[in-house]
């Protein structure tokens, strides 16, 4: 994906890192872009979360394989 500029940002959807998600055509109405930056907000808050669970998860493997390395 390619960095986008300030001046970019009322056409465009990005993420997190200024990547350009989706382009506005012309001829999408507020409404409905609105409703995409919604969709976009959305995805990215599950994919986060996701991301959030399998770290907590890799840490509890951890810490479990350590409590037992201990006992022996």
């Amino acid at each position: 994906m390619r960095k986008v500029s300030l001046n970019e940002f009322k056409d465009c959807i990005v993420d997190e890192n200024n990547n350009i998600v989706a382009e506005k055509p012309r001829w999408f109405d507020r409404h409905k872009w609105k409703q995409g930056e919604m969709l976009v907000e959305a995805f990215n808050k599950k994919f986060n979360l996701e991301k959030e669970l399998k770290n907590e998860n890799r840490r509890t493997k951890e810490t479990t394989c350590q409590t037992h390395d201990q006992e022996g």
